[in-house]
């Protein structure tokens, strides 16, 4: 059907476009960068010849090269417009990614809140491909992977046209002094320990960049400035440890992330229970309306409840004879078929005797060899209709009850059918009970926000086929 084909289609150009802007997402970098290194020339001292460093043939005051410059300036504006590309499709569905404001004490909204949107994420073909660009900030910085791709365009290509080694290091270590200032005031993550080891990152660049510059003043012989009398095995194991360290911060900050979460969970939970509690106590003690209160369903009646309850009772004992039975006749049928195996051998051995005993008669008289008559009697041929007759008394009693019960059943039917406005009061009583389904729906949305991230896809994932089979089958205007 027509909403068939457009959720598909809806679904495929999803996933096309998650595949592309991931694509693009992974190899924006090292493209420019290598673009950005293929603008920077060498000259030679004394000559005044400047080439291309990517390719040593071009020299750089040439056409060829002008013209080289044109094409790659052409595809860099191209690539480095990705990240706006990226910018405006968030923007355009930036009002999705909001929970709606609610007080900081209000935890259990926060959650249904937070749930609704992960729902919505899920679900909605428009933010499915876009989840890894805003997934882990916080709503109002929705934005800040398009910064981020820039800081990493500009740590990976802009620095490369820096002309000396010992400039790049010094622009490297102030951007990263900046990148630090401006991680600790935003704090865009959603996470404080995802902003505290973002900090110690920035840190650990700038000093990287920093330590790069000093190692730069070697004379041939040895460092000199800051570094001076310090050997190049140490100075390696200081930039080593001084990573190492920052992994096992990393490897720090993870475990207590872990740690917190499994903490919320258990908060999350705690809080849900008391909730349910609290609305339980709330229903307890909340008076149904009257109508429900003075109408006594049917199955509900004395003389119709007494009924019922005495054919499950019988039902249940003979539920339990028969089961008994069924064993016997199990055990019983093992016992048979193993006797009759012993006394099939017995024959089969009797009867290879008397054909010994016959051949030298048989040989002699050239007469066929008669062979006994190996028939068996059925041994008893009324066993099994004895069996079948077998009384059964509990199933008896029972089949009886439930003859009597429905004469029974019948007038107490006929009894509560003519009651005095019993369509009326019945019509009634539906229309007090209508808030029935809102708890379900209510029942089964606290069932799936107490779920995991995976199970809630595989949720959606099971649910969305069955919505499209409705949509297409019988009924479909109403699915």
């Amino acid at each position: 059907t027509g909403s068939g084909q457009i959720e598909r289609r809806a679904r495929i150009l999803s996933q096309h476009t998650e595949a592309s802007l991931l694509l693009s997402y992974l190899v924006l970098p090292t493209v420019v960068s290598v673009q950005f290194k293929s603008l920077r020339c060498s000259e030679l001292e004394g000559l005044g010849v400047r080439y291309l460093r990517a390719d040593s043939s071009i020299d750089c005051d040439s056409p060829e090269y002008d013209a080289f410059v044109g094409n790659i300036i052409w595809l860099l504006t191209v690539y480095l417009c990705i990240p706006l590309a990226y910018l405006g499709l968030l923007y355009r569905v930036s009002d999705r990614l909001h929970t709606p404001a609610g007080t900081d004490d209000d935890a259990q909204q926060k959650i249904l809140d937070e749930a609704a949107l992960k729902l919505q994420e899920e679900s909605d073909p428009e933010l499915r491909p876009l989840k890894f660009l805003y997934k882990g900030y916080r709503p109002q910085y929705w934005y800040w992977e398009v910064v981020e791709s820039y800081r990493r365009i500009l740590f990976m290509s802009v620095l490369t046209v820096v002309d000396t080694p010992v400039r790049r290091g010094f622009v490297g270590a102030g951007l990263g002094l900046v990148g630090t200032f401006v991680y600790r005031e935003v704090a865009p993550y959603q996470r404080s320990t995802t902003n505290v080891l973002n900090i110690a990152v920035q840190y650990q660049i700038s000093l990287t960049f920093t330590y790069a510059s000093l190692l730069l003043n070697h004379d041939g012989t040895g460092y000199t400035g800051v570094l001076a009398g310090i050997g190049e095995e140490t100075a390696g194991g200081i930039m080593v440890i001084a990573n190492l360290s920052m992994w096992i911060l990393g490897a720090y900050f993870g475990g207590t992330f872990l740690r917190k979460v499994q903490l919320q969970n258990e908060r999350i939970q705690e809080a849900i229970a008391e909730q349910m509690a609290r609305e339980a106590a709330h229903a307890e003690g909340q008076a149904l309306p009257q109508v429900i209160q003075d109408f006594t369903p049917f199955a509900e009646v004395p003389e119709v409840a007494a009924i019922f309850e005495g054919l499950v009772a019988r039902a249940e004992s003979a539920s339990r004879q028969v089961q008994k039975e069924i064993d016997g006749e199990r055990k019983s049928t093992r016992r048979t078929r193993r006797a009759a195996k012993r006394l099939q051998r017995q024959k089969e051995k009797q009867q290879a005797e008397l054909v010994l005993e016959d051949l030298p008669a048989a040989l002699s008289s050239s007469s066929p060899i008669t062979k006994p008559n190996t028939a068996v009697s059925a041994g008893g041929g009324t066993g099994g209709d004895a069996e079948s007759e077998r009384s059964l008394p509990e199933i008896a009693r029972f089949r009886t009850e439930v003859g009597e019960a429905q004469s029974k059943l019948a007038a107490q039917t006929d009894a509560f059918c003519s009651q005095k406005g019993i369509i009326k009061t019945c019509d009634a009583v539906l229309a007090a009970s209508g808030s029935g389904f809102e708890g379900v729906y209510l029942a089964v949305w606290n069932l799936i926000v107490l779920v995991e991230g995976s199970q809630l896809e595989v949720y959606i994932e099971t649910v969305r086929p069955l919505k499209m089979a409705a949509e297409d089958g019988p009924g479909r205007g109403q699915a």
